[in-house]
Order: structure tokens, then C-alpha cells, then sequence
């Protein structure tokens, strides 16, 4: 029974063993999965990020040129008559440009916010399924500590018996060996 205990102890061991090698592999493996899951999504991100940016910089642009351009006056301030030879460009089309840029501004931060949602759709639904999976391999650790806890004390247990059965042993032979020699010592009498 002792030797079928080491075992099964042995067995324990090298289960809990194995489930603390899965667990550090899954961590591990964790990271590198999830930025696989989302590299499509990143780069999406990136890119809306840097177009965004450059149409801030065209908008921007854009304006202090319309700006520049609405403050050319054609009419003399002073006498307030036309002056020859200045035109006042027309900054409808600029204009017209900047509204179109501003409206994909907006649209480049619509998509990009629903890019970034879906991302955060796959980061959160895969770390729901790690922490599942943790969770069952905790919980299933937690049973191969308790078996081996269990194991263990079992053992303790036999160990006490068995050497209760050997002390009993020892003290039937020592009682035996003073019969034999009370015996011989009675034999010698006669």
C-alpha cells in the first residue's frame, strides 16, 4: 500500500508539475496571439491615425491660406474706391476643399473609433477565453494540491501503522526471545 502511495504521489507531482509548464506556456503565448488577433486592426488603426494627422495639417494649411486670401482687399480703406489692378481672389473652391477635408476628418474618426471597438471586441473576447482557460487550469491545480495534500497525509498515516505493526513486531520478538530464554533457563532446571 505504501509503495502504490509514492506512486500515485509521483503521478501527482509531475501532474501538477506539467499543469504549472501549461499555465506559463499559455502566458507566454498569450501576448503574441492576441497582437496576431489584432496586427490587421492595429495597422488599420495606424494608418487612419496618420491620415487623420494629415488632413489636420492640410485643414490647418487650408485655412490660414483662405484667411490670408479673405483679407486681400480690393477696396481702398481710406477713400473706400476700388483699387486698380487688385483682384480679390475667390476662395469658394479652398473653401469648398476645407468643408470636404473637415468631412473626412469626421469620417476618418468614425472608422477609426469602429476599428478600434472591433479591436477591442477580439482583445476582450480573447482575454475572457484566457482567463477561462487560467481559471480551469488554477482550479484544476487546485484539485491535483489537494490529492497530493490528501496523498500525503494518507501516507503519513500508513507510515505511523507501519511502524506501530514494526514496533508491535519488535515487541512480540522481544517477548518471544524472553520466552526462549525463560524456556531454556526452566529446560536447564530440569
Amino acid at each position: 500500500k505504501k509503495k502504490q502511495m509514492n506512486t500515485t504521489i509521483n503521478s501527482n507531482s509531475i501532474e501538477v508539475e506539467e499543469y504549472h509548464k501549461l499555465q506559463t506556456s499559455l502566458f507566454a503565448g498569450n501576448v503574441s496571439e492576441l497582437a496576431k488577433l489584432t496586427a490587421d486592426d492595429d495597422l488599420k488603426i495606424a494608418n487612419l491615425d496618420a491620415d487623420f494627422n494629415n488632413k489636420t495639417t492640410l485643414m490647418n494649411r487650408l485655412q490660414t491660406e483662405i484667411k490670408n486670401l479673405d483679407n486681400v482687399t480690393d477696396i481702398c480703406p481710406t477713400c473706400h474706391q476700388k483699387i486698380p489692378g487688385v483682384v480679390k481672389i475667390d476662395t469658394s473652391g479652398k473653401k469648398q476643399e476645407l468643408e470636404n477635408i473637415k468631412k473626412e476628418r469626421v469620417d476618418n474618426r468614425v472608422e477609426f473609433g469602429n476599428v478600434e471597438l472591433h479591436r477591442n471586441e477580439i482583445t476582450n473576447s480573447y482575454n475572457a477565453e484566457f482567463e477561462q482557460k487560467i481559471l480551469s487550469i488554477n482550479n484544476k491545480l487546485g484539485e491535483l494540491k489537494t490529492t497530493g495534500n490528501n496523498l500525503l497525509a494518507s501516507l503519513s498515516n500508513v507510515n505511523t501503522d507501519y511502524n506501530k505493526k514494526l514496533e508491535e513486531i519488535s515487541n512480540i520478538q522481544h517477548a518471544k526471545d524472553n520466552y526462549d530464554v525463560l524456556l531454556k533457563s526452566i529446560e536447564s532446571i530440569k
